[in-house]
């Protein structure tokens, strides 16, 4: 039998990781967002970001609501 030896997190500490990867996320969609206005293409701004196309067609879709 294998144990989980990770350390348990406060609430707290939970709640600040989910809203610094929210200001990741918001990071990315602004960045995916300049980067189309630029003329790049979304699969060139997948490869430069390190994601799918469709997830920067998201990022640019929400961005622009």
């Amino acid at each position: 039998m294998t144990t989980n030896n990770l350390p348990l997190m406060s609430t707290s500490q939970l709640t600040s990781m989910s809203q610094r990867e929210a200001r990741m996320a918001q990071d990315d969609i602004e960045e995916a967002y300049s980067l189309r206005r630029s003329r790049m293409t979304n699969a060139a701004i997948a490869d430069r970001m390190g994601l799918s196309k469709d997830q920067v067609y998201r990022a640019i879709k929400k961005r622009r609501l």
